[in-house]
């Protein structure tokens, strides 16, 4: 066992005893954690009395409380308390009414109090008087309250950001389309729209062509961090792409509508994009024709990887032809053609091959075409060299197993 969040001071020691006369050296010391195959001491400036829940199972460390000259805790401005229930936890039957020092919100500033000792602890949980965000739950502690985000959520209790879209309509509720701040890593939040109606909700939306409004003929570092607007036509952004897809556990849906009022959709079982260390390279799995195949012809071991989600899809698959590929823009040329820029033939910016069987972001306009004239594309069907030029487009991703 040890106490977790409090130390303030490490070292190596030779034996624990020097820990205890270390600890009684520290006017500050509480307690301490010794580390036994490094051989180290951990003095915390609290007691497990005084934080029991940051008390936690730990093979691989002792925890000792300080007993001779113990400083009481909050009874100096260089050991305050963050409350006077706190105080009552730390000292039990020796803490009485007086003045205590506090610093209540961490900043370092102590400040001088009068505490009742007398007075009951309050479940600030219960009573609603705390500073848990909506998306966490709350934990009443001897002398405070703990707040940890729910599943699904991250952050420190007191701001809680969904990992994903699928999080929001699952933890949350909300089954509404438009826009949610989501957080899937520890790096900075950012702002989705979340489709919550297609084919059961939970998709982020992180790509979309409506109406030629926005110019999407544009350079690496536009495509790195996103452009446009997402309640218009938008790129997301290959970074948070990234972040949003690192757990390779999200699958791929592409929306897509012609000119004609045509609607088709393709889906992929998986779906990522590698880091711009890796040019942002396509990570794909399964369209839904390839499933059908494996459910009947593939190794049973194989087939129960491979269906283990259930993509399906109307569109074609003109997707699987970029996969491995990396990421091209007029500026960055990363294809295998040999006789130039596929990002400029086509304009646009995608994961060029020689060059494309699909072309989402390229130049918007209307009409069919059967030539490999630049325009937003989705080849319908392998066997024929037939294009037809798109109105509307959405790529989106949830979680493989939602």
């Amino acid at each position: 066992m040890a106490l977790q969040g409090f130390v303030f001071k490490k070292f190596s020691v030779t034996t624990i005893h020097e820990c205890d006369m270390s600890c009684q050296r520290e006017i500050t010391c509480q307690s301490f954690n010794y580390v036994i195959v490094e051989k180290s001491c951990e003095l915390n400036n609290r007691t497990k009395e005084a934080r029991p829940e940051n008390f936690q199972p730990d093979p691989a460390r002792f925890y000792y409380t300080r007993f001779v000259g113990r400083t009481p805790l909050g009874s100096i401005p260089q050991l305050p308390a963050k409350s006077c229930r706190e105080i009552k936890a730390s000292e039990g039957q020796d803490a009485i009414s007086n003045k205590y020092w506090l610093d209540p919100s961490g900043n370092g500033k102590a400040v001088l109090v009068n505490c009742d000792m007398e007075m009951e602890d309050i479940d600030e949980c219960i009573t609603g008087n705390h500073d848990c965000h909506v998306n966490a739950t709350c934990t009443n502690t001897i002398g405070s309250h703990n707040c940890t985000c729910k599943e699904g959520f991250t952050g420190d209790g007191r701001l809680c950001s969904a990992f994903n879209c699928a999080e929001i309509q699952k933890s949350a509720g909300k089954s509404t389309d438009g826009t949610y701040t989501i957080k899937p890593d520890n790096m900075t939040a950012f702002e989705v729209f979340c489709d919550q109606t297609t084919a059961g909700g939970g998709w982020t939306v992180f790509q979309r062509r409506l109406d030629g409004s926005v110019d999407f003929y544009r350079n690496w570092s536009d495509y790195k961090h996103g452009f446009g607007d997402v309640y218009g036509e938008f790129w997301l952004g290959l970074d948070k792409i990234h972040r949003l897809t690192s757990d390779n556990n999200s699958m791929l849906r592409v929306d897509l509508e012609d000119f004609k009022g045509n609607t088709t959709y393709a889906e992929y079982n998986i779906f990522g994009v590698m880091s711009e260390k890796d040019k942002y390279r396509l990570i794909l799995g399964f369209y839904s024709d390839f499933m059908q195949f494996c459910r009947l012809e593939c190794h049973h071991v194989m087939r129960n990887y491979m269906t283990r989600f259930n993509p399906s899809g109307s569109a074609g698959d003109s997707l699987s032809y970029h996969r491995d590929r990396p990421w091209s823009t007029p500026d960055q040329d990363n294809d295998e053609y040999p006789f130039g820029n596929c990002a400029e033939y086509y304009h646009g910016a995608w994961w060029y091959k020689r060059c494309s069987r699909s072309n989402l972001n390229g130049r918007y306009h209307r009409g069919n075409d059967s030539s490999y004239a630049p325009g937003v594309t989705w080849r319908e069907k392998e066997r024929k060299r037939e294009r037809r030029f798109l109105k509307r487009t959405e790529m989106k991703i949830r979680p493989a197993d939602f």
